[in-house]
């Protein structure tokens, strides 16, 4: 059911001319879950949010390609 789910997202999505950056979303997620480590900064993400916010998506863009951390380190990190 989920796999339908999925296809039916895929189809609707990519038969849209109007949502580029959709695809270009898709293209990265296959990419990364492809093991293909791509770079966060190929998606025009316009991060949101209070200066708090801001500060974690800042501390979260750092984690490497592979790599964990928790809610403490990411707390530190900004404290500093």
């Amino acid at each position: 059911m989920f796999l339908d789910e999925i296809n039916i997202l895929i189809d609707r999505f990519t038969k849209s001319d109007n949502l580029p950056i959709l695809i270009k979303t898709m293209r990265w997620l296959d990419d990364y879950f492809s093991l293909k480590q791509p770079s966060i900064s190929k998606l025009p993400i316009k991060l949101g949010g209070t200066l708090f916010q801001l500060s974690v998506w800042d501390e979260l863009i750092k984690i490497s390609y592979g790599y964990v951390t928790t809610y403490g380190k990411i707390a530190r990190m900004i404290a500093t």
